[in-house]
C-alpha cells in the first residue's frame, strides 16, 4: 500500500540533501499510475541543509507515491526525509491522525498509559526504553528495536503523548523501565550502575514534564515548543508486568526515592509488593484469556479486604478463539467489567490493551482499533467498552444471577518440587474426566494448547504433574498412590 493523499489536503514535506555543486531536485506526490499530484522544486548547493514545502494534492489517491527527481548529472545525497499531513489532530506538526483520535475519544477516555507495555522492559540493556530517545526533532530521535521483531522511530514520543493528553483534557500514566528486562521471554536483571542510569531516565522524564521553563529539563520541553509545565501527568508506574524478589528490591529502591522527592504522583506496582511489606499504592494486573474466563471471573474482586491496596486492571482482552475480535468475546470482557464496576472502590482503573493496529503488520490479536492508511474500523469489544465509556453510573444496583456452572474452577493446589504453590488463586483450572481425572492449571494470562499449564493427571491409582511450557513437557512430581473415593 502506498501514501494517502486527498484532493485539496496539504501536505509537509522536508529532506535533508547535500551536493558538491548546485543541482534541482523535484519532489512530487504521483499517483498510483505516475501521474503528478503535486509537486515542488528545490535547489540544492552545498553541505547537509533541511529542504521543507507544502504541497497541495490535486487528487485523492490511496496508493500514491512520493518522488523524487532530478536532471542534474551532479551526485546528491539525500538524508532524512519526510512527508505528514498538515492537517493532524489540534493542528500538531508532527501530530496524530483525527480519525484515529476521534474513534480513541467517543470512547470517553480517563487517562492514557504509555509507552507500553513490553517496549518498557525490551529484551535487553540495550533495547529497554529511554525516554531521552523520543525527544527532539524526529530526525534526531534515536530508533528503537523493539521486541516485536520491529524498528520503531520513536517519531511517537514522550512529548507528543503528553500533547496529546493535554490536548484531550485526560491524564497521563507513564511507565518506565525499572531495571529489568521482559521476564516473560530473556529476564536480565540490570546491575546496581545501569539501575541508577535508568531511575535517573525515570525522574528527568517527570522533570520534562513537570519543571519550570528556567530548569535544564523545563528548558528542553520549552525547546520543544511547550513552555509551561505538562498538568496531565499523574500516573507513574514502575515496571511493566514485573515480579517476585528481583522487582521488588528494584520496586523498593525506586519509590521510596520517587516518592520522596515526587510525592504528588500516584504510584503503581507491577505485583503484589504489598505481600513483601512494601509501601503500595496500586497494583497493575493484567488478563488475556479466552471469554469463559472472564465471564467465569466476575466476582475475582468481590472478597477484597476493605483495607486492600488498589487494583487498576492494566491490561485486559479476550485473545484465545477471537483473534480478530468477536461479540463472544466482547461479551466475556462485559460481564468482567460488571464486577469491576460492583468493586470500583477498590478496583478504580481499566484500560483494554491493545489500542491500534496496522493492518500492514500484526504482531498481535485482537487490538481495539484497526488501521490502514485511510480506513479504520474498530472490534466489538470497541463498542461494548464505549458503553461502558459513556454510562458511569453514579451506584451499583444489587442483583442476582443464576446460570448453570461452567466446569471451569479456582481450586485447589499442588506444590512442585521447587517448593512453588501451583493454585487457582493465580491459575484457572480446567476438570477432564476422560481416563481418569485430570485437573489442569492454567496461567490465567496464557490459555493455550502450545503454552504455559500444569497437568495434575489421577489415573491407574497414581498421581503425577506434568508442566507443559511452550512445546516442551517435564514431568515435575513423582508419581504418588492414591485413590478416588466415591464421596
Amino acid at each position: 500500500m502506498g501514501v494517502l493523499v486527498e484532493k485539496g489536503k496539504q501536505y509537509r514535506f522536508y529532506m535533508f540533501a547535500k551536493t558538491d555543486a548546485a543541482a534541482d531536485v523535484t519532489v512530487k506526490l504521483c499517483s498510483a499510475d505516475g501521474v503528478s499530484c503535486g509537486e515542488y522544486k528545490f535547489n540544492v548547493n552545498g553541505d547537509y541543509t533541511k529542504y521543507e514545502c507544502i504541497i497541495t494534492s490535486t487528487e485523492t489517491d490511496y496508493n500514491a507515491r512520493l518522488a523524487l527527481q532530478s536532471d542534474s548529472s551532479e551526485t546528491i545525497v539525500i538524508g532524512f526525509t519526510s512527508l505528514f499531513p498538515v492537517d493532524t489532530y489540534m493542528g500538531r506538526e508532527n501530530g496524530l491522525r483525527k480519525s484515529l483520535v476521534d474513534r480513541l475519544l467517543k470512547l470517553n477516555p480517563a487517562f492514557l498509559r504509555f509507552p507500553g507495555g513490553c517496549i518498557v522492559e525490551g529484551f535487553s540493556k540495550e533495547t529497554a526504553y529511554r525516554f531521552e530517545d523520543s525527544l527532539g526533532p524526529v530526525w534526531e530521535r534515536k530508533p528503537h528495536w523493539l521486541l516485536w521483531s520491529y524498528m520503531t522511530t520513536n517519531g511517537l514520543g514522550y512529548h507528543e503523548y503528553l500533547q496529546f493528553c493535554e490536548d484531550a483534557g485526560i491524564d497521563a500514566m507513564y511507565v518506565f523501565n525499572c531495571g529489568m528486562t521482559c521476564q516473560g521471554r530473556n529476564p536480565d536483571y540490570f546491575d546496581e550502575k545501569l539501575i541508577e542510569e535508568f531511575y535517573n531516565d525515570a525522574v528527568h522524564a517527570i522533570l520534562y514534564a513537570t519543571a519550570p521553563a528556567d530548569t535544564e529539563w523545563g528548558k528542553k520541553r520549552a525547546e520543544n515548543g511547550h513552555p509551561e509545565p505538562f498538568t496531565v501527568l499523574k500516573y507513574l508506574e514502575i515496571g511493566n508486568e514485573n515480579w517476585g524478589e528481583e522487582y521488588n528490591k528494584r520496586y523498593k529502591y525506586f519509590y521510596e526515592k520517587l516518592k520522596m522527592e515526587f510525592p504528588q504522583f500516584i504510584y503503581i506496582s507491577t505485583d503484589h509488593t504489598e505481600k513483601a511489606d512494601l509501601a503500595t499504592e496500586y497494583v497493575d494486573e493484567h488478563f488475556y484469556s479466552d471469554p469463559i474466563f472472564f465471564a467465569a471471573n466476575t466476582k475475582m474482586y468481590d472478597n477484597l479486604d476493605k483495607n486492600s491496596v488498589n487494583i487498576y486492571c492494566g491490561e485486559y482482552a479476550a485473545t484465545i478463539g477471537c483473534k480478530e475480535g468477536n461479540l463472544y468475546a466482547a461479551l466475556g470482557e462485559a460481564a468482567f467489567l460488571t464486577g469491576i464496576e460492583r468493586n470500583q472502590d477498590k478496583v478504580t482503573m481499566t484500560s483494554y490493551a491493545p489500542l491500534f493496529q496496522n493492518v500492514a503488520y500484526k504482531a498481535w490479536e485482537p487490538d481495539m482499533i484497526i488501521f490502514n492508511n485511510h480506513e479504520d474500523y474498530a472490534i466489538p469489544s470497541y463498542y461494548m467498552l464505549e458503553m461502558f465509556g459513556n454510562n458511569r453510573g453514579d451506584y451499583v444496583c444489587e442483583y442476582e444471577v443464576v446460570t448453570e456452572s461452567d466446569r471451569r474452577i479456582e481450586c485447589g493446589h499442588f506444590t512442585a518440587p521447587d517448593g512453588m504453590i501451583v493454585e487457582g488463586k493465580t491459575y484457572s483450572a480446567d476438570i477432564g474426566i476422560s481416563d481418569g481425572f485430570r485437573m489442569r492449571f492454567w496461567d490465567r494470562g496464557t490459555v493455550g494448547e502450545d503454552q504455559n499449564h500444569y497437568d495434575w493427571i489421577i489415573e491407574n491409582g497414581t498421581s503425577k504433574v506434568i508442566h507443559y511450557n511452550g512445546w516442551s513437557a517435564e514431568i515435575i512430581c513423582s508419581e504418588i498412590p492414591c485413590e478416588i473415593s466415591d464421596g
